[in-house]
């Protein structure tokens, strides 16, 4: 049935209505734009999708046709990866006394501002073409979708543009379509997880630093408009980070220029100055999950780590009286060991005694784990237990 959907270039009517589900992300709960739609898609349509994406995965894999510079779903690279990746290029330009700028760029509504035909010539670029691609032409015209909130549905409405946030086709379409902007990346480097993206230049001159990322970032700004993606320049923020050994002016700014794309076009052509307003520089910046700070000696992501912790803390406190160990042992790896093992590859590398915060309140889960006798037979020698728990101490993660 696959094969014939491929052959035909068809897809049947009834799989491509979708029920949407609002989930809050943050911010104001009566703004609609502060909640991400996610799509219940029937069992029948993942099966279909999972097929031709297993396939086209492996394609793209075998040809490397994917940037090397983009993280996200696929084979052996994720968040860590990239954050690895990261961490190792900032240390690399810190120890050689150098000053290191990075914009974080954010990408307005990613997934769903996608406009179709722009994807399917990107997909062509990427190989993906004939029956397949017009098989994706078929999947994407003509979609329905329903919004569902409790127990009430939404009428019908259609959908002109974007990839379904919560189908198996989705996040591979979106690296197919984001895939030509490393090509306009001349000067710095370029960090991708899907829409996570950043751009990097290290130099010992802040005057070269501002040049190479403004230039870039005008690249990036006119690659987005030709694309269809909306860059949001107002939440697109600028870091300057230096090792506390390397000589800065407090104060010292690299200013860069939110853009438009009008505004670029007008420079080009009448060669004048603007009025756009320039990016915020900001001394810290929450970027997959992890919080870096423009010291990059993740104080600020030890504390959040830390403060996680107690609050849980106080939970199991509560919860060892309605349980048994064995359940906080298990809650301990998904709540706990989970937070603390997330990204250790990149923060693990900090000062002992901003680990040794972390490693005092894993010995205070641990004696939540353990009966009375055998709290007092330790007498505050926990390393054995450690081991026969099969927990590993925060500062002892990267050993």
């Amino acid at each position: 049935m696959i094969n014939l959907f491929i052959e035909q270039s068809k897809y049947p009517q009834a799989l491509k209505t979708s029920i949407i589900r609002p989930i809050y992300k943050n911010g104001d709960h009566k703004d609609t734009t502060n909640y991400r739609p996610i799509a219940i898609l029937s069992c029948l349509n993942k099966i279909v999708e999972k097929a031709i994406t297993g396939q086209i995965s492996a394609f793209l894999l075998k040809h490397d046709v994917i940037a090397r510079a983009q993280h996200g779903f696929q084979k052996g690279k994720s968040t860590s990866s990239l954050l690895m990746d990261f961490s190792n290029a900032i240390n690399m330009a810190l120890n050689n006394k150098q000053h290191v700028g990075v914009i974080f760029i954010d990408f307005k509504k990613a997934f769903d501002t996608l406009e179709h035909n722009i994807l399917l010539r990107s997909m062509d670029s990427c190989g993906i073409r004939g029956n397949v691609n017009n098989w994706f032409k078929e999947y994407l015209n003509n979609r329905k979708v329903h919004v569902k909130i409790a127990e009430h549905v939404g009428e019908c409405g259609d959908v002109r543009f974007g990839v379904a946030t919560g189908s198996v086709t989705g996040p591979l379409c979106y690296i197919m379509h984001v895939n030509s902007m490393v090509n306009v990346v001349k000067k710095c480097q370029i960090f991708m997880f899907a829409d996570d993206t950043c751009i990097m230049y290290a130099d010992k001159d802040l005057g070269t630093i501002q040049s190479a990322l403004q230039e870039d970032f005008n690249n990036i700004t006119a690659w987005a408009h030709d694309n269809g993606i909306l860059l949001n320049a107002t939440k697109t923020n600028i870091m300057h980070i230096h090792s506390s050994y390397t000589r800065s002016d407090k104060n010292s700014l690299i200013s860069i220029k939110g853009h438009s794309y009008d505004c670029l076009h007008d420079r080009l052509k009448n060669s004048i100055t603007c009025s756009c307003a320039q990016l915020e520089q900001v001394p810290t910046c929450k970027y997959l999950g992890v919080i870096v700070d423009n010291r990059f000696n993740w104080n600020y992501h030890i504390n959040k780590i830390v403060d996680y912790l107690r609050l849980t803390l106080c939970k199991f406190y509560q919860l060892k009286r309605w349980v048994s160990r064995s359940v906080l042992h298990c809650l301990y790896y998904a709540l706990v060991d989970s937070i603390i093992s997330y990204a250790v590859g990149t923060y693990g590398t900090t000062f002992k005694t901003y680990l040794n915060r972390i490693t005092n309140l894993q010995t205070r889960f641990l004696k939540l784990l353990l009966d009375k006798n055998t709290r007092k037979q330790c007498n505050g020698q926990y390393d054995h237990l450690y081991r026969k728990f099969k927990i590993i101490p925060a500062d002892k993660k990267l050993t």
